[in-house]
């Protein structure tokens, strides 16, 4: 049985998820072999030189944290490729103080560039998961994303109407990075509800798209983060399934 969610472009002809029928524990074993074949995809494309960088990196940590303090048992399957001796060398510092900064200037009344707004909740997310402003703002894009199953380069005042291209690669990673590490602080299921929908999307996609635009290590975290946390769920809720 073929997942049926991503077979076709969703930038293209966008699936509005209405009046599905239900396939049961089908649908699981389908969506995983689906994932599981665009990680192998991903992984063979990663040049064995290359590092990850540093939200990659940093994303990475936070997600495995909230596996070790919450779901110990689930890190044997979260395993996704990236360079342990990168984590190991994280010594910079990452402007969290100046993305909160940013994160408090981002008004309602302004238009807002959305590869700006994603940036700016990584960092404030990380520095500060509780701030209020992480939750608006990062509901407002939900919203958006789940009315009209696209993300546009800018919003205008009151963050309704958007504007400019809704076909970049990019921001629907950083969105779906964003939302990942934001489910793995709050365990709240709407965001992991709208992180499957962004990664129907992605993987929809052609995948030479996805190499050139997303940054290596980037589709392999994303994807080994919403596997994990969809199986944790399945878990709690006593669904059994093939896990090859």
């Amino acid at each position: 049985m073929n997942y049926l969610y991503n077979q076709q472009n969703l930038l293209e002809a966008p699936e509005k998820y209405m009046y599905t029928k239900y396939q049961g524990i089908d649908l699981f074993q389908s969506y995983l072999n689906s994932r599981n074949n665009e990680l192998k995809k991903c992984r063979e494309n990663i040049s064995r030189s290359s590092s990850s960088s540093l939200i990659i990196q940093r994303a990475f940590i936070v997600i495995k944290q909230n596996l070790i303090s919450n779901s110990p048992n689930a890190l044997k399957s979260f395993c996704p490729h990236i360079k342990q001796e990168d984590v190991k060398n994280i010594n910079s510092p990452f402007d969290t103080d100046i993305d909160l900064a940013r994160m408090n200037n981002i008004f309602l009344d302004e238009s807002v560039k959305t590869s700006i707004l994603l940036d700016t909740l990584f960092g404030s997310i990380l520095l500060d998961v509780n701030n209020i402003n992480n939750k608006i703002w990062l509901d407002r894009l939900v919203q958006r994303f789940e009315v009209t199953k696209k993300l546009y380069e800018e919003y205008l005042p009151g963050f309704r109407k958007g504007r400019g291209q809704n076909n970049l690669i990019k921001l629907y990673w950083l969105f779906a990075l964003v939302l990942s590490i934001y489910y793995a602080e709050t365990n709240q299921i709407k965001y992991l509800s709208t992180l499957l929908k962004v990664c129907d999307l992605i993987t929809s996609l052609p995948f030479k798209d996805l190499a050139r635009d997303i940054p290596e290590f980037g589709l392999d975290l994303v994807l080994s983060s919403e596997i994990v946390f969809l199986e944790i769920l399945l878990k709690a809720k006593g669904i059994e399934y093939d896990h090859e």
